[in-house]
């Protein structure tokens, strides 16, 4: 033990004699003035060094999720680093869970206009619930900063949801596998604007001029449906994209829907085949990249954290979608809400064209939207009570002529 210890002592020798040659060759003689000076530099030099970085306190929101700088040549991966690993395997759990719910659970539900409110409410419930968490875990300001970016993207995305309709009832999707195109809707959009918070400068820039074309598809069909009446004799098949499609793949399209198991995908005559239900879904799909240019951009500018960004995106596309049957049941259930409909189409189509020129906050937009929808529905509602009136005095004409 005696030598160990020795060893040990002519160890510790060897080393401060090495550093005290090393500092007189450096600074000279280490006399108690020169090595006072010298520790006082070093100090100054630390200090200065701390300066230059700010401090990050538990309750700075740059603390456990730090903000992404301008390094465009590695945009996609530092897309990842906005947050720590265990946060985005979280996160996928958490969106693997609620795609099962909604797989084995809401779509098995009965269709009714309760159910729907119900199910918006429980995916609302959902989000609140991970917000809470996000509370917990770390602070109020990130909380706060995620609930922003939960009701904006409601706001921005509340314009979808008519093209949807739009969609559904130009192919005549059959209301049995709209639940299905839906629900794959989810998965579509929750990708695609993951690739779109990666690559944030480059594709949006790259897909801005899509916006043009589109809205002049959008103002085309709003006017069309609302001159002339819903014409349930015509094909699906005879429309112009249906024939475009079966012109590029041929027999690998049928022309109907797979009305047994709303597939995707079939086997006919030793044939992988396209349905119906594809094409819809890959025109949702479509639509939904059009608008996913400009609520990416506008949540950004709002929510510089991505992970909080994407996180309350990826979660307001639940709620989103099961609002749309809230939509479509109202359309059903109010007839001239379906010019209120017609004419949203038209000003989104005008949206999209001069967005470069004029911008609209997206809570004029989501106002806009919420007023048309009061007018038509009160519209509605007042020329159902006058139709009753008139045809309750005209029965009591007819009784009393008889």
């Amino acid at each position: 033990r005696s030598s160990s210890v020795l060893g040990l002592a002519c160890l510790f020798s060897d080393a401060a004699l090495t550093v005290t040659v090393r500092e007189t060759a450096a600074f000279g003689p280490l006399d108690r003035k020169s090595f006072g000076k010298h520790l006082e530099e070093l100090q100054v030099g630390a200090a200065t060094h701390a300066d230059s970085e700010p401090a990050r306190s538990p309750s700075d929101p740059a603390a456990p999720f730090p903000r992404l700088g301008s390094d465009e040549g590695s945009e996609g991966w530092e897309f990842f680093k906005s947050a720590p690993r265990q946060e985005w395997i979280l996160l996928g759990m958490v969106c693997v869970a609620l795609f099962l719910v909604d797989l084995f659970g809401v779509q098995r539900l009965n269709s009714s206009f309760g159910i729907h409110i119900a199910t918006v409410i429980f995916w609302v419930l959902v989000a609140a619930a991970f917000n809470m968490v996000i509370w917990i875990r770390f602070d109020r300001t990130l909380a706060l900063e995620w609930c922003t970016g939960y009701l904006l993207e409601w706001i921005l995305s509340m314009d979808n949801l008519f093209v949807f309709h739009l969609v559904f009832r130009t192919y005549k999707t059959p209301a049995s596998q709209i639940h299905k195109a839906v629900f794959l809707g989810i998965i579509g959009a929750v990708i695609v604007r993951l690739i779109f918070f990666m690559t944030v400068s480059s594709l949006l820039s790259a897909f801005y001029w899509v916006r043009y074309p589109f809205g002049v598809l959008l103002i085309w069909s709003g006017i069309q449906a609302a001159m002339g009446d819903d014409d349930d004799n015509e094909d699906v098949k005879d429309m112009y994209v249906v024939q475009g499609c079966k012109w590029v793949l041929g027999s690998r399209l049928r022309e109907d829907y797979d009305k047994e198991d709303s597939s995707l995908l079939v086997f006919h005559e030793d044939r992988l085949q396209f349905t119906l239900l594809a094409l819809v879904v890959l025109v949702l799909e479509l639509s939904d990249v059009v608008f996913a240019l400009d609520s990416v951009s506008a949540k950004l500018a709002q929510v510089p954290q991505q992970y909080m960004s994407f996180s309350s995106t990826a979660l307001a596309m639940f709620g989103l979608r099961a609002m749309f049957f809230i939509v479509q049941d109202l359309v059903e259930m109010f007839d001239l809400l379906k010019y209120g409909l017609c004419l949203i189409l038209v000003f989104i189509g005008v949206q999209l064209i001069f967005a470069q020129w004029i911008h609209v906050p997206a809570g004029t937009v989501c106002l806009l939207i919420a007023s048309i929808f009061v007018i038509f529905t009160t519209g509605s509602v007042i020329r159902r009570r006058i139709t009753a009136r008139e045809l309750i005095t005209k029965g009591l004409e007819e009784t009393l002529e008889a």
